[in-house]
């Protein structure tokens, strides 16, 4: 677990570095701060949130391990991430579900990953300040600075494996939304041999698990990524974690444990590093060769994992 006791001390060690800023955006029901940090000077706004899910732990761990690296001065990647980009962090976005132990939602009952717009419930208003704070103060904060790249980070009971889940199927997907999709998926490939591709949320009668994302307009927008990647255009994904293990590169002793997590979360600083000169314009050669790359090396894959899912 990563109790609420370990949020603050990783708040206060991160307050403490010359190459952060953290501030309070909110407060929850309960009154808890809805704590925000932000490293780097960079053009391009990446936004990253954690724990929608309070009892998918593992996600403030990937956390820890992106922070601690990001925030290492001398690493190199990190020196570039921080130049490039704008990174904000929101490590804990449900603080009171963790505290109380919940696996799903606030202390008000609501699956934050549900509260991102109104409209797609009827008679169902989202966010609000008086059931999803938490998700009303991270945007109000993103229409601020705008967003390049959003990842929101979870964990899967099911699947095991880490995977990604895109906009396919947002109003807004678009042949630029998806070739960016492919090569932030590469970059993470290229980086750490814990993600894969090709498996994914589909039929959950598959027991191979293969990806089928959703057909065009037919996206529930009030889930983060989704809505996200449609308000601002940007490339936007949810990405899973297992409970027990992966499938490629399982350790038996270990399973998906802490460390491996974090682990996880800091090669993802390498990752963002090649997708900063691509999130916005145009590909260039640079790009483009990146792109035919990334879909000759995932060929065996398919492209299933990327492109819009069929209209039944």
């Amino acid at each position: 677990p990563f109790s609420y006791e370990r949020h603050q001390a990783l708040i206060a060690s991160t307050a403490k570095s010359t190459l952060a800023e953290t501030s309070v955006i909110g407060y929850t029901i309960a009154g808890k701060p809805i704590d925000l940090v932000k490293v780097g000077k960079g053009e391009r706004k990446i936004w990253i949130i954690a724990r929608q899910h309070p009892g998918e732990s593992m996600a403030e761990w990937w956390m820890k391990g992106f922070i601690t690296r990001l925030l290492t001065a001398e690493d190199k990647d990190s020196q570039k991430l921080r130049e490039g980009a704008t990174v904000y962090l929101v490590p804990n976005m449900n603080p009171d579900g963790s505290v109380m132990g919940h696996l799903r939602t606030n202390c008000n009952g609501a699956n934050l990953n549900r509260e991102w717009q109104s409209g797609v419930y009827e008679g169902y208003d989202a966010p609000t300040l008086e059931r999803s704070p938490e998700v009303f103060s991270v945007l109000e904060e993103m229409k601020k600075t705008g967003v390049d790249l959003f990842i929101d980070v979870h964990g899967d009971e099911m699947i095991p494996d880490n995977f990604f889940v895109g906009g396919q199927g947002t109003p807004e997907w678009s042949q630029f939304l998806e070739d960016r999709y492919v090569l932030l998926n590469y970059a993470v490939l290229k980086t750490t041999d814990e993600f894969q591709v090709g498996r994914g949320y589909g039929d959950p009668d598959d027991k191979d698990f293969q990806c089928i994302n959703s057909p065009p307009g037919e996206a529930n927008l009030s889930v983060g990524s989704n809505h996200v990647g449609n308000r601002f255009k940007c490339v936007a994904a949810t990405l899973e974690m297992p409970f027990k293990d992966t499938t490629n590169t399982a350790e038996k002793k270990k399973g998906w444990c802490p460390k491996r997590a974090q682990d996880f979360g800091a090669s993802m600083i390498s990752a963002f590093t090649l997708m900063v000169p691509y999130l916005r314009g145009e590909l260039g050669s640079a790009g483009e060769a990146m792109l035919k790359e990334a879909k000759e090396k995932t060929s065996a894959s398919g492209n299933h994992w990327y492109t819009e899912g069929m209209k039944e």
